[in-house]
This record gives C-alpha cells, sequence and structure tokens, in this order.
C-alpha cells in the first residue's frame, strides 16, 4: 500500500522552519450522463506494478492554506535570485547551494554551513537520489523542483522556495510516497558542516529560545559560525491531518540535538500512516 507524507518547512535567516503534512483530497465526482446503450469492452490486462504519484498527491485542507508569500516585505526591492553557477538561491547575502547530495546555506565568504538532508539523515536522504531538477519563477519569487525515486523505494517531489523582498526566508516542502518500509527512522535534518572539509562541525550555537512544554514550537538562537540569528519555527495546525492518521504527537517538536536542528519524526510514526 502506498504512503503519503508532506512536510513543509520554512528557514529565515534571521531563520524559519514550517512543517506540515495535509490529507488527501477527495476526488471530484463526474457530472451524470443520460442513458444510453453499453458497449461491450474488452477487459483490461491487470496493473504489474503501481503507477508512480501525480505531485502534489496531497493538498492541505482550504482551512490551513496560506498567502503565497509574507504579506510584510523585510526589502525595499527584490534580493532573491537563482544562482548562475549552480542550482539554488541567491538570497540577500545567503546562498542555498545543492551539491548533488544536500543543499548547504550559508552566507558569502563563510567557512560554515547549514547542511540539509531530506527527510533527514543519510539513510532516509531522498536529494542524493539524482532527481529530476526544475527551476520556476512566480509572482511570489523563485522554486527550485527536485523529482525522483530514492534508493529505498520512495517516489518523492522535493520543492525549495525564496521569496521577492524577503532576503534570508527559505522555505522547503518534501513530498514522499513510500512504497516500502524506510530502512531507518529520519533524523534531524539540519546541521553545520565545515565548507573546507565536509566535516560536520560546531554552529557555536547561543539559544535565546528552545522548545519548551506548552510553547510556541519555535527555536531561536544566534550562530556565531555563520554570524546569523537563526528563528526555525513549526506549524502545528497545518500538522494535524498527519497528526490524526499517525497519532502523532507533536510536543517534541521541534528538536535540537547538539548542534544539530529539526523536525521529530520516527520510523514508526511513519509506519502508523493508513
Amino acid at each position: 500500500m502506498r504512503k503519503s507524507i508532506q512536510l513543509l518547512v520554512l528557514v529565515l535567516f534571521a531563520s524559519s522552519l514550517l512543517i506540515a503534512c495535509a490529507g488527501t483530497p477527495l476526488p471530484t465526482p463526474s457530472p451524470a450522463l443520460s442513458p444510453a446503450p453499453l458497449p461491450i469492452r474488452t477487459p483490461s490486462p491487470p496493473l504489474l506494478s503501481t503507477p508512480a504519484p501525480s505531485f502534489p498527491a496531497v493538498v492541505e485542507p482550504a482551512r490551513y492554506r496560506r498567502s503565497a508569500a509574507p504579506l510584510l516585505p523585510r526589502a525595499e526591492s527584490d534580493q532573491t535570485a537563482f544562482l548562475q553557477d549552480g542550482v539554488g538561491f541567491q538570497t540577500g547575502t545567503y546562498r542555498m547551494e545543492y551539491t548533488g547530495e544536500q543543499f548547504l546555506i550559508y552566507s558569502e565568504g563563510g567557512d560554515s554551513a547549514l547542511a540539509l538532508t531530506l527527510p533527514g539523515g543519510e539513510a532516509l536522504n531522498v536529494l542524493a537520489a539524482d532527481p529530476t531538477i526544475e527551476s520556476r519563477e512566480t509572482e511570489a519569487g523563485e522554486e527550485i523542483i527536485l523529482t525522483g525515486q530514492s534508493e529505498w523505494g520512495a517516489d518523492f517531489q522535493a520543492t525549495l522556495y525564496a521569496y521577492n523582498s524577503h532576503p534570508g526566508l527559505l522555505r522547503w516542502r518534501l513530498e514522499m510516497v513510500r512504497n516500502e518500509k524506510p530502512p531507518a527512522g529520519p533524523e534531524l535534518e539540519l546541521q553545520f558542516m565545515d565548507r573546507a572539509t565536509g566535516e560536520e562541525t560546531s554552529g557555536q550555537l547561543e539559544f535565546y529560545a528552545e522548545r519548551a512544554s506548552m510553547a510556541a514550537p519555535h527555536l531561536f538562537a544566534y550562530s556565531a559560525a555563520l554570524d546569523s540569528t537563526l528563528f526555525y519555527w513549526v506549524d502545528l495546525t497545518a500538522l494535524n491531518p498527519f497528526m490524526d492518521a499517525a497519532h502523532y504527537t507533536p510536543s517534541a517538536t521541534p528538536r535540537r540535538m547538539g548542534q544539530r536542528l529539526g523536525h521529530n519524526f520516527s520510523q514508526t510514526d511513519l509506519l502508523n500512516q493508513p
């Protein structure tokens, strides 16, 4: 049986992260037809394999819809563009660059970067699956769309967004239809990396606010390694369909483990989807 999960994430430097899941829309009923003689048809052969999904395979209910971009601009002019020397965005003084395996987010001339894998961790990372890549401009900004199938049998589409007049604001969305059991649970999707060595390093984080019980679902910190303020935020309202389907409790998301940040899902959470 195919299972769907949709994740949405926002990052703002001063930064934010948003995660959301949604249910599958109901098909639109066909209009009534006048009675007519039924033609004789030859039975179709059975399908031998499950067809690839048409993305988006799930959509958010109308009550969870959000505007295409933040309503109040952070800059008087557009400071966002596609990279000319690679796949990614330039947004203000920050670059988000695809390496073929992950996205690196860093300030110009910086030695450290935030490394993004989806849905999180090397074992499940769909960004390393040699996806097809499409770039698209919209009225809100720029989008990069990666579509493919992971090594562990999940069809996926990851979309990354940068916004006009909002330098430093990034969002990513992952939609995944798993056809097999995932080999592991997802890890936190963001970690700091030394750009010269490719090794994990310290972000030299000073936290102003961490996730706490009955508090807003966000992380707020300063990274001396990036010389940036980082704001990571989760939209729990948009997670409601996933919570209902998987009986997921979001009390521990977002999460920090040392210098790693991200959403907090387990292998069991992914398997619990109906």
